[in-house]
């Protein structure tokens, strides 16, 4: 109305790989549709005026009740674009996905969305337990990434 364009964007998330020293990677087991039943990373979407960091140590928080004094230094892995599908309306997602280091044996506090939390080795999550597919492509980067740090 204002005779000019506006610009549909895509949605802000932002997911957390949190490794510990035997270089498992924890997942959470959703409890809500969609993808109820799968497992994805701790996560979820930017709230209004929320930088990614902010956004990612809040739904760590949240959603497994760590706390930033839990892990070490937050580092930027990857960026993905995928469709979230939610009641028959999908959106265009943009995610950052970002890693840390959990310090010692920290204990895992499922809540918000998540049924569980815990550690899986990278080598035993496998592609139709995952809600979102493109979280394969992370777990296979940490993979190389803790590979060529060892």
């Amino acid at each position: 109305p204002n005779g000019h364009f506006l610009f549909y964007g895509a949605v802000p998330a932002a997911g957390m790989i949190l490794v510990n020293d035997k270089n498992e990677m924890v997942l959470v087991l959703r409890r809500i549709e969609p993808g109820k039943g799968l497992l994805t990373l701790p996560g979820g979407f930017c709230d209004y005026g929320e930088l990614y960091e902010q956004a990612v140590k809040r739904e760590v928080k949240e959603e497994i009740g760590l706390d930033p004094s839990d892990y070490g230094e937050v580092n930027y892995l990857g960026n993905a674009v995928h469709n979230y599908v939610y009641e028959g309306e999908a959106r265009l997602v943009m995610a950052v996905i970002l890693w840390a280091r959990v310090k010692g044996d920290p204990t895992l506090i499922p809540g918000d969305d998540a049924e569980s939390a815990k550690f899986y080795a990278l080598d035993d999550i496998r592609d139709e337990e995952l809600f979102l597919k493109e979280h394969r492509y992370y777990i296979d980067l940490i993979r190389e990434k803790l590979k060529t740090a060892e």
